[in-house]
């Protein structure tokens, strides 16, 4: 079955909703997947083809189509209408594959890049696949915003009247003055002394107004707002002074903090790989002096690393470094605490 469709017994997997499944062999034809009752029942399925290497990246190929039927006790998936993109990444990983520039191990069930190139491209593309996502989602949030605005604008022009004019009626009953406006009346006491004050003086000028507790309140209101908004910054001023105290005593723990956790996530320097120890540990031998120069064994190979920073920036700073030590190239990229893995300098598992 394998040989007349190109199968090849590369790890992998697909992800369908939260579940993982192996990818026993694939090729671009399709892949057979381990016998999963689940997918036994679903024809045409849609899953995230996942390739994994170098034991902590994965590249992610989203949304991949496949029509599936059970055969010969496994589960053979074909791949449906793929895209340019799914297209040329699957045929890159096969031909690193069968070039051996990708290794893989199908017992730790995971691929391992020896040549720097090729992990630049695979780099690459799982930046501009997760670019994209987010561009999808960004433009998915813009069209929910631009349609939920047309909404509103239509609901707006359906329901509201735009230039309706405000009607108002007066009528004076027994010293009461009552104002209707669009249908709502209200009531205003006013007495005859208080319509001879709005009377002109002989100078031209506007009486005083005759209500003085009305001006009384509406000052009391003001001091009111003031004492609040004294109140506030007060509380805003301890506010900020509890927060600074707050910052330097967790960047004082933080600073306390040296020891590596097995669970932390950190940047180191790989330098080599090599399936021999012995060189890689007489080249270790020439970066003494950087920090955390240890020789680790991975499945079957041996790796030289340097480092555990805690930014890529300063991971950087120290290939630099190293490169000009030993004239050779060397990367940055993502690294585990786990000493049970070292073969120089031999150190005691915490």
């Amino acid at each position: 079955m394998g040989e007349s469709r190109n199968l090849f017994n590369i790890p992998a997997y697909i992800k369908v909703g939260d579940k993982r499944f192996k990818v026993i062999k694939w090729g671009i034809a399709g892949a057979v997947i381990e016998n999963v009752p689940f997918l036994e029942s679903e024809e045409n399925i849609t899953a995230d083809f996942i390739f994994p290497y170098d034991a902590y990246n994965e590249l992610v190929i989203p949304e991949v189509k496949l029509r599936c039927a059970p055969e010969n006790g496994t589960l053979f998936c074909r791949f449906e209408n793929l895209s340019k993109d799914q297209e040329k990444l699957l045929k890159f990983l096969i031909r690193e594959y069968l070039w051996r520039r990708i290794i893989s191990i199908p017992s730790e069930f995971m691929n391992y890049t020896q040549d720097s190139e090729v992990r630049r491209e695979l780099l690459s593309f799982q930046r501009n696949l997760t670019l994209k996502k987010r561009l999808k989602r960004v433009m998915y949030l813009v069209g929910f915003v631009g349609l939920t605005g047309i909404i509103l604008l239509g609901a707006r022009t359906l329901f509201y009247r735009e230039n309706t004019g405000l009607t108002v009626k007066y009528s004076e009953t027994n010293g009461m003055k009552k104002t209707q406006a669009n249908g709502v009346e209200l009531a205003i006491n006013e007495n005859k002394n208080n319509n001879k004050s709005d009377k002109k003086n002989s100078s031209g000028n506007f009486l005083k107004s005759p209500h003085p507790k009305v001006e009384a309140k509406v000052e009391k209101k003001t001091d009111k707002r003031k004492i609040n908004t004294k109140g506030k910054t007060t509380t805003t001023n301890s506010l900020t002074e509890k927060s600074k105290t707050v910052k330097t005593a967790n960047e004082e723990k933080s600073a306390e903090k040296k020891e590596l956790l097995r669970t932390g996530k950190y940047y180191c320097v790989q330098v080599a790989t090599d399936v021999s120890a012995q060189r890689l540990i007489k080249l270790a031998k020439e970066l003494k002096g950087f920090p955390y120069v240890r020789v680790e064994k991975i499945g079957n190979f041996y790796t030289l690393r340097v480092g555990f920073d805690q930014t890529y920036r300063e991971d950087k700073k120290l290939a630099r470094e190293i490169r000009k030590r030993i004239h050779r190239k060397v990367f940055p990229r993502v690294c585990a605490y786990k000493p049970e893995r070292w073969v120089y300098p031999q150190t005691e598992v915490k």
